[in-house]
């Protein structure tokens, strides 16, 4: 289970999908019967099938899973040359294979537009939110933390505007283009590295919240002893 879950978060880095997105498609695959040996290449042909044809992972998932019980269906007509697998070749994961070597990077090449790097920054922002509610300092140290990150957060929003603005003031598309391109990778990663330091540092202050309060419960069940 921790791998999979692993595996997920890998994937949500690499691609638009969301670790959660990621866990229901391993769910799906197991149900339908794939071998936990070869769940970790299922699920990135279903991410690659999904992104090459701009499908719903579940719809990707089921066509996956039904090649693992030898039935090529739908898939046959997805994926050139998989009408010539035979059913003992589908059950043993050939489709699998032939999907990765065909449209393998599919689901990694959208995260090369805008609007791939906008759906991997949101999935991110997304867990950084989760780690938040489950921050259990109430007192002074977690508003003081809150105070920080919104500082930061604040500051990075001036120093993307003001780059954006300057990038409207010039006149050749052309040069606008990439311009625009560069600032959005520029931006990226140091923003997917700041939210995943940041969720990491509330994670740890959450647990240090949660140990000191079972220390001061067992403080005062020692005393009342």
């Amino acid at each position: 289970i921790k791998h999979a879950k692993d595996w997920a978060a890998v994937l949500q880095d690499v691609s638009t999908f969301s670790n959660e997105e990621v866990e229901t498609l391993q769910a799906l695959l197991l149900n339908m019967g794939v071998l936990p040996q070869k769940l970790d290449e299922a699920t990135a042909a279903a991410l690659n099938l999904a992104s090459t044809y701009d499908k719903d992972l579940r719809f990707a998932g089921e066509k996956v899973g039904e090649s693992f019980r030898g039935q090529a269906g739908e898939l046959a007509k997805l994926v050139p040359g998989l009408e010539k697998l035979d059913e003992k070749a589908l059950k043993a994961g050939e489709a699998v294979a032939l999907i990765n070597e065909q449209f393998g990077g599919q689901a990694t090449a959208r995260l090369t537009t805008y609007n791939g790097l906008l759906k991997n920054f949101s999935n991110n922002w997304d867990d950084f939110k989760k780690v938040l509610g489950e921050f259990v300092i109430q007192g002074d140290a977690g508003k003081n933390v809150l105070r920080i990150m919104s500082l930061m957060m604040k500051g990075l929003t001036f120093v993307v505007q003001r780059l954006m603005d300057k990038l409207r003031r010039m006149k050749q598309t052309k040069v606008w283009e990439a311009a625009f391109a560069g600032v959005a990778r520029f931006i990226e990663l140091p923003t997917r590295v700041f939210l995943k330091s940041v969720a990491a540092i509330v994670r740890a202050l959450a647990t240090l919240g949660k140990i000191n309060a079972r220390f001061s419960v067992f403080n005062r069940d020692t005393l009342k002893k």
